[in-house]
């Protein structure tokens, strides 16, 4: 987690040696950037009971397709990450990835007045891999749900790294009501949350920063 996560990704993720002119990091950096993204419903597309004689084999149900959907979520963070910093390494690391949950920070130097865009090239590579990797099985159901994100970015400001965290969970909690707000509203034909998840009045979920 934080500093530790980064440095460790720091090691495993560096620049290809064919390329030429790479700035290296500066010594002393800074947080710039911090994001939180969330599956959507995530258990819903898992759920067996979505599928005729689930009941014959529930739990091998949940657990190969927990596998294969892992496989993509994870594969698809990875790339993301190794594209944002082929050409400014070290810029976007991951601080924790823990289920559907992840929060990844974006590094500059410090001090510095430049505007980057790393940590949203990050999740746009990132919701790419998804549609082209996951999204893509599951499109052959047309009634099926599909893999979707929400997610709040927050950028420095006086209060530091702990106020750009509390940022992030207040507007991820608000992507999220927004995403229901939509579904319920579409008419694609496709079942993104369980019929009783969409009747509740909330889908907030109370977390806590240990």
């Amino acid at each position: 987690v934080g500093h530790e996560h980064r440095t460790r990704d720091s090691s495993l993720r560096q620049p290809s040696k064919d390329m030429e002119n790479i700035d290296f990091p500066p010594k002393q950096r800074e947080v710039l950037s911090v994001a939180r993204i969330d599956g959507n419903s995530i258990g819903w597309i898992l759920n067996p009971k979505r599928f005729e004689g689930a009941e014959v084999d529930f739990s091998d149900g949940i657990r190969r397709r927990s596998m294969r959907f892992n496989a993509h979520w994870w594969r698809s963070l990875a790339l993301a990450l190794q594209r944002v910093n082929e050409d400014d390494p070290d810029r976007v690391s991951c601080w924790v990835s823990a289920g559907d949950d992840i929060i990844i920070a974006e590094y500059g130097e410090k001090g510095s007045k430049v505007v980057s865009d790393g940590i949203e090239r990050t999740i746009m590579a990132f919701v790419e891999s998804l549609d082209e990797g996951i999204n893509r099985e599951l499109s052959r159901n047309s009634q099926g749900p599909l893999t979707s994100v929400s997610v709040g970015i927050s950028h420095r400001k006086e209060g530091g790294i702990s106020q750009m965290i509390a940022e992030t969970e207040e507007l991820e909690g608000t992507a999220k009501k927004l995403w229901k707000e939509a579904i319920s509203d579409s008419e694609t034909g496709r079942e993104m949350i369980s019929p009783d998840k969409l009747r509740e009045d909330s889908m907030e979920v109370n977390r806590m920063i240990l």
